[in-house]
């Protein structure tokens, strides 16, 4: 007796049918639930990703997209003590985007599939998801998938980057160049660092009223106490 079908079934039969064979036409190859295309040393990669609060009933997803460099993997797993990964992978993606960032909204944009959604309806969101990927995600892979498109566009949000991010370009940058963008990335690596100091600053006066109150309460009460 087969497993009764899920909404997760659901979403993996919708994929193969849906999804696999359109982006199979332009290169792409699935592990899983992610699609992988080579660009010379790097890799394309798109993500259907299940919220994990999906349940036998109802399976929402989102479409997340990035770009794997080698190179940058090497910088972070330097910096982490951590093995480089054997294969691409997202978390160690160079760039990486939502669909809703794509989209331009603020909010995720999410997909549900139900557990008894119906034959055309996943047609339909077939239809919806393969007009967001030609129109917004393969774009995005294909103008990322260099180490100089990934260092251009990374210093073009240079100080939205944070300490990781800062350690990622300023390696493309001591390989690719420009040079004499160095000193602007140890200028935001300054500014990083002073906001961290700022904020355990703020964090450890925070602390310490909280300390002083409490002992203030607790000197009160025995007073009290005492009185009594």
């Amino acid at each position: 007796m087969s497993a009764p079908q899920t909404a997760g079934t659901v979403f993996s039969r919708w994929l193969s049918a849906e999804v696999t064979p359109f982006l199979r036409e332009s290169g792409w190859t699935r592990e899983g639930h992610v699609f992988v295309r080579a660009a010379g040393a790097n890799a394309g990669l798109i993500a259907f990703r299940k919220w994990k609060w999906y349940n036998a009933a109802v399976c929402r997803f989102w479409v997340e997209a990035g770009v794997f460099s080698p190179r940058l993997a090497a910088v972070e797993a330097a910096l982490l003590g951590v093995p480089i990964p054997e294969r691409p992978t997202l978390l160690t993606g160079a760039v990486l985007s939502r669909l809703s960032s794509l989209m331009g909204e603020h909010e995720d944009v999410a997909w549900t599939i139900r557990q008894n959604s119906l034959a055309f309806e996943l047609e339909a969101l077939g239809v919806s998801v393969r007009d967001e990927l030609e129109r917004l995600v393969l774009p995005f892979v294909a103008d990322h998938l260099t180490d100089e498109a990934i260092r251009d566009e990374m210093l073009a949000r240079l100080d939205g980057l944070g300490r990781l991010g800062l350690v990622r370009l300023r390696g493309l940058v001591e390989d690719l160049g420009p040079a004499d963008r160095l000193a602007d990335i140890d200028t935001e690596f300054a500014r990083e660092d002073a906001r961290r100091a700022a904020e355990r600053a703020d964090y450890e006066r925070a602390w310490e009223a909280s300390e002083a109150a409490d002992v203030a309460a607790a000197d009160a009460a025995m007073r009290s106490a005492a009185r009594d």
